[in-house]
């Protein structure tokens, strides 16, 4: 059985492999493709840990096509299903390990993130291995498995700074439920922070760049993070629908109360096990690292539910273990669970307003109409890396240096513009650089005149000015 869930798995995380690179899936590709020492060393902006992108460095050398880029994360994610029957198996039994396996190669969230050209379905993977050793070094103390687990949890850190969670997570875990195993993991425990020692600087770097963001890109904060009253029922929601938008109308807002209300109503039937050690490290595995991002999230922005994708194992193993106490109505639970699932990815697979930002057509749209007298302007100090990638930054430039833009700083920038005969102009994140459209303004000031404007899924505007005669 566990053999078809992962062939479904497979399949359902193949479709639509093809789309456009977005914004930071470009960012990630091209960071990856740099030499080994500048992905160690030079990141400075880049808020995360090197190993994903030591992975991809490697990887990409075989290619570079979307379907193989995404193919590294499509594995990952596959392997976290298998890896969840695992675990389920070990901590409850096998039937509890097919509904939860079941319910996580379905899972709409998941493929979307096991389609993602960055580190969160490598996450995933690392954290559920980290909880499996954890869990075996519990259980069975061997040197295997403490091995096993310094491992996982060390890979963990090393691909996402949200890892740390769950290690205070298996922390506190230690401290309430099994006080008397605390002093077989303080070796195990140091030595993973052993491990992290020479990332270290990198992190304070980092660090202080994050804290640093809000002052020198207002709105950024807001851009990456979800309000606090938001986050714990939008959790629920997309892990539930997918990366689906909840838009403010009552049909929205009615799917929104169902949905909490199905799982809601399941989450509460397991409460019969609350004495279990078992049942108590799966909750634990799933709340406390939504409760700690909900903390940190007021300095560094980070409250977002696929940063702690890893958590999302833990959510299919609780919702399994509340549709199986449900008795003689479990079928229809789990039939309401599948028809929530597929309802998310046929809306997923089926609508480019759910899909990834349209970079691949709108860069191959510039690189159509200009000509040697074009020029293709960003608000933003450089050309996207999406563009970069597509169209190899053909004939573009980056007007806005500073954020919010400056009318003086602009027409500084564009002081030569009467040497082009039209320029083509994407309102990608103007909003936040150039939220008073000083560019338009100069480039209108100049004797250009507004011909077209180009709409792109994701991408938004792309404004096309001519210069007059």
């Amino acid at each position: 059985m566990i053999f078809l869930i992962i062939i479904l798995a497979t399949i359902l995380r193949l479709i639509n492999l093809d789309q456009s690179l977005w914004l930071d899936e470009a960012t990630q590709a091209i960071l990856s493709k740099s030499s080994i020492y500048s992905i160690i060393f030079q990141r400075g902006v880049d808020f995360h840990p090197p190993l994903s992108y030591l992975i991809m460095h490697f990887w990409i050398k075989l290619g570079t096509s979307e379907i193989w880029l995404r193919l590294l994360s499509v594995i990952f994610g596959v392997f976290t299903i298998l890896l969840t029957y695992k675990v389920t198996k070990e901590l409850f039994s096998r039937n509890v390990a097919l509904v939860a396996s079941f319910l996580l190669a379905i899972n709409p969230y998941h493929i979307y993130y096991s389609q993602e050209v960055r580190m969160y379905a490598e996450a995933a993977l690392f954290g559920t291995l980290s909880v499996f050793f954890f869990y075996l070094s519990t259980a069975k103390p061997k040197f295997l498995n403490y091995l096993g687990y310094i491992l996982s949890t060390t890979a963990l850190i090393y691909t996402h700074y949200d890892g740390f969670f769950l290690i205070f997570t298996q922390i506190l875990y230690l401290l309430i439920i099994r006080k008397d195993k605390i002093r077989y993991f303080l070796s195990p425990l140091f030595i993973v922070f052993l491990l992290y020692i020479p990332w270290i600087p990198q992190f304070l770097i980092q660090l202080l760049n994050g804290l640093r963001a809000n002052e020198y890109l207002p709105g950024w904060r807001e851009a990456l993070s979800l309000p606090f009253y938001k986050a714990v029922p939008l959790t629920f929601i997309k892990f539930s629908f997918g990366r689906i938008s909840i838009e403010e109308n009552f049909t929205h807002y009615l799917l929104a109360v169902l949905i909490l209300g199905v799982v809601g109503f399941i989450f509460f039937n397991s409460p019969r096990r609350m004495r279990e050690k078992n049942y108590q490290l799966v909750l634990f595995w799933f709340l406390i690292p939504i409760l700690k991002a909900l903390i940190i999230s007021f300095q560094i922005p980070l409250n977002q539910p696929f940063r702690i994708l890893y958590i999302i194992p833990a959510f299919c193993i609780l919702l399994a273990l509340g549709i199986l106490n449900l008795g003689r109505v479990k079928n229809l639970f789990i039939g309401i669970i599948v028809v929530i699932s597929l309802s998310g990815l046929i809306l997923y697979y089926g609508s480019s307003k759910y899909q990834r930002e349209d970079w691949r057509g709108a860069s191959k749209f510039i690189l159509k109409n200009i000509n040697e007298n074009s020029l293709v302007l960003f608000a933003w100090p450089q050309p996207f890396s999406p563009y970069t990638w597509y169209a190899k930054d053909k004939q573009s430039w980056g007007v806005v240096l500073r954020f919010p833009a400056e009318k003086r700083e602009i027409e500084d920038n564009l002081r030569n513009l009467n040497q082009t005969k039209d320029v083509y102009i994407f309102e990608y994140l103007q909003d936040l650089s150039d939220p008073r459209r000083y560019v338009q303004g100069v480039i209108e000031e100049n004797g250009f005149r507004l011909v077209k404007v180009y709409d792109f899924s994701g991408v938004g505007f792309i404004n096309h000015y001519v210069k007059e005669n």
